[in-house]
C-alpha cells in the first residue's frame, strides 16, 4: 500500500506499527522511523538518496553489519544476512555497499507474518507491506524470475 508523504504521520498512528515488527528499507524510510524515536527490527540501507550519496541515519540500532549487493540485483550473501539478522533480537542496520533497493524482497520473504516492511516510493512517500504468506508467496514467485531459487528454502 502506497502511502503519500502528507497521509503518513497519521497512517503510522493508525496502523499501529511496533518497533519489534518494524523493518524499513532505505535512507529516508529509515530516517523518518528513527526521527520519530523509533528502533526498527532491522533497517536496511546504502548511504545514497536517489542515486545520490548522502550520510547514512543516525542511530536507531544496536548493532551494524555490511554486505555489498549489487545495483538491480540481489547478492546471494545480503539474501542470507538478511535471513539472519532477522532472527536476532534487538535492532540491526545492515550497511550495503552497493545498492539495497531490492533488498526489500527478501525482507519481506524473511520476516515473520505480521512484520511491517516500510520502503520508500520517491517523490511519492512509503509503501507499506504486511507480511502475510500471500504476501511471502508473490515474492518468492519474482525471486524465483530472478534466478534466487537456492535461497529461498
Amino acid at each position: 500500500m502506497l502511502i503519500s508523504n502528507s497521509e503518513l504521520p497519521e497512517y503510522i498512528v493508525r496502523a499501529r506499527i511496533e518497533d519489534g515488527s518494524l523493518v524499513t528499507v532505505g535512507d529516508r524510510t529509515t530516517e523518518y522511523f528513527v526521527s520519530k524515536g523509533r528502533r526498527p527490527l532491522l533497517q536496511i540501507v546504502d548511504a545514497h538518496e536517489k542515486r545520490a550519496r548522502r550520510a547514512p541515519p543516525a542511530g536507531g540500532f544496536d548493532r551494524m553489519v555490511n554486505v555489498t549487493n549489487p545495483a538491480g540485483g540481489i547478492d546471494g550473501a545480503a539474501m542470507d544476512l538478511i535471513r539472519s539478522e532477522l532472527g536476532k533480537g534487538g535492532s540491526g542496520r545492515i550497511q550495503v555497499d552497493g545498492e539495497e533497493d531490492l533488498l526489500v524482497l527478501a525482507a519481506v520473504l524473511f520476516s515473520k507474518d505480521g512484520t511491517d516492511v516500510f520502503y520508500g516510493q520517491p517523490n511519492e512517500g512509503m509503501v507499506h507491506v504486511k507480511v502475510s504468506p500471500e504476501a511471502k508467496k508473490k515474492v518468492a514467485g519474482m525471486l524465483s524470475l530472478m534466478g534466487y531459487r537456492a535461497h529461498l528454502e
